[in-house]
């Protein structure tokens, strides 16, 4: 589930993504994108799989956070456990995930992606 970080060419540790998707395939997609840009990213299926990583002393943390909504169950400790950590999120889902008092995970810095529209 986790992957240990690897130096880049000069010596920097590449930067940590966590991607929380309970879907196999966008989860694999994104995950293989950023590994081809030279992040660390981790995957989780679900969020509750990422929360002990954020609590653990000593354990890699994210630069940034990538959470699909949909599919996620989303508690009172979960969104504690959010707020604490101090890392950036995008949120993504429709309009029914994004009702989600999201906004108290991480002030300022929480950023939701909804539905597009066309046309536009």
């Amino acid at each position: 589930m986790k992957r240990a970080g690897i130096n880049g060419k000069n010596g920097q540790s590449k930067p940590v993504i966590w991607i929380i998707d309970n879907e196999q395939w966008p989860r694999v997609y994104l995950r293989a994108e950023l590994l081809e840009r030279g992040y660390d990213p981790i995957s989780f299926e679900r969020l509750s799989h990422a929360l002990p990583e954020l609590d653990r002393v000593g354990g890699k943390k994210p630069q940034i956070i990538v959470l699909e909504l949909r599919g996620q169950r989303i508690t009172r400790r979960a969104l504690e456990v959010m707020a604490g950590a101090n890392v950036p999120m995008i949120g993504i889902g429709g309009m029914l995930e994004l009702i989600i008092p999201l906004s108290r995970i991480s002030t300022g810095r929480t950023f939701y992606v909804g539905p597009s529209r066309s046309g536009g």
